[in-house]
């Protein structure tokens, strides 16, 4: 039986500082801190394929069961009994390619994060910050099997008195019975979860960046960001099928420039350029995704996943009283990983499709006291703000919008 992993990522939660479409320049004054507090929510039930069409996340389980699945696993009990079900089979017009049936398979994941990150200004141009989200994610499936006609057909000759065969259709009529169930038991031979529903808590991976108010010239500044994300979440599971992973387990280093040009009227516009480098670490893998790959056990393999370019255009709009809101797009591409086992061999079947290109598009509201506590106006400075982010288009990504509540205190 081929088993195909399900796996779920959803790496703009990953991190306690996932990029905004408007990015400002603006640095904290010296000796000013900023708690800041994200509430992120996100459903995936569909992802995208390599020309960039929509597909389940369990799609790679809906298959057929063939004629051949069922003598190899005959095989390796009883070669023989193997055979005389193959000559019958022959016999009666049917192939070893043939269906027994199908699979139908559905998957869902439901992440929510929350995110508290602190800032300091070193200067008035420079802003330390740290972070890292709290998330908690569960995951559902459900595995279905329907027979196809020339399983009934082949039953009905087993079971026909003049071919001598009921034990063999009775057998068969218990495997079909329980294919799903078989499904499981071959996934527990070796060593792997059943597929049932699933959910955990933790950590995800922590940040820590330096933002620096580069250059001011009139309405229009520039900052640059330096920073690394630090493998603190719990990795992908290799003998998990459908778990949520909560970090990447490995290190990235990354750095942002940001353009940011003050228009009439309250309006702005925000430009943003992000690098991303994700340096090289270890797992623990199955070499590929057949059963035979299964039954070779995992192999800590060496992983580097591809390095990232995130770029953004925004515009925001603010008023006096404090309203604020802003539209804007991004684009996340990622090129392709590379992995080796631990005899330094490639695996193909890891590094195939890895790369991914997203679009999205953002639009925000939120309401800050900033300037109005200046004004003597509110007892404190703070905003707050609501985020939706919606995919517009992407290849070999997870396909789910993305909503953030967004709470600041500055002390």
């Amino acid at each position: 039986m081929n088993i195909i992993r399900c796996l779920i990522t959803v790496p703009l939660l990953c991190s306690a500082l996932p990029a905004l479409a408007y990015e400002h320049t603006k640095t904290l004054p010296r000796g000013r801190f900023n708690l800041n507090l994200r509430s992120i929510a996100t459903d995936v039930a569909t992802k995208s394929n390599a020309a960039g069409g929509s597909e389940g996340l369990a799609g790679p389980l809906e298959r057929d069961l063939t004629f051949n699945d069922v003598l190899r696993n005959q095989a390796a009990i009883s070669p023989t009994r193997a055979a005389k079900v193959e000559g019958f089979m022959l016999a009666n017009q049917i192939e070893r390619t043939d269906s027994l049936g199908r699979f139908s398979a559905s998957a869902k994941a439901s992440v929510r994060a929350t995110a508290p990150v602190l800032a300091y200004g070193i200067s008035d141009k420079l802003t330390l910050a740290m972070g890292a989200p709290f998330m908690s994610a569960r995951s559902t499936i459900a595995v279905g099997f329907t027979r196809s006609d020339t399983a009934a057909r082949f039953l009905a000759l087993l079971s026909d008195p003049a071919n001598n065969q009921h034990e063999a259709a009775l057998e068969l009529q218990e495997k079909l019975d329980s294919a799903t169930a078989e499904l499981n038991r071959e996934l527990a031979s070796h060593g792997v979860e059943p597929l049932t529903d699933w959910r955990d808590s933790g950590w995800g991976d922590t940040t820590f960046a330096a933002k620096w108010r580069a250059w001011e010239s009139g309405p229009a500044s520039l900052a640059t960001t330096l920073g690394t994300m630090l493998p603190t979440g719990r990795p992908d599971q290799a003998r998990v099928m459908n778990d949520v992973p909560f970090g990447d387990g490995q290190t990235d280093l990354f750095s942002q420039a940001t353009f940011e040009q003050v228009l009439v009227r309250g309006f702005s516009v925000s430009q943003s350029l992000k690098y991303t480098y994700q340096m090289p670490g270890q797992r623990e893998v199955f070499r590929g995704l057949e059963p035979e790959d299964l039954e070779d056990g995992t192999t800590l393999a060496t992983f580097k996943p591809g390095d990232r370019i995130d770029a953004a255009l925004g515009m925001a709009w603010a008023h006096p009283a404090g309203v604020t809101a802003s539209v804007g797009w991004q684009m996340n591409r990622k090129w392709r990983d590379s992995w080796q086992d631990n005899e330094g061999q490639r695996i193909d079947a890891l590094e195939t499709h890895s790369d991914q290109l997203v679009h999205i598009g953002e639009l925000a509201a939120g309401f800050s006291t900033v300037e109005g506590y200046f004004r003597g106006e509110y007892v404190a400075p703070a905003e707050i703000s609501v985020v939706v982010a919606r995919q517009v288009a992407s290849r070999n990504s997870m396909e789910s919008d993305l909503y953030e509540m967004s709470a600041s205190l500055f002390f």
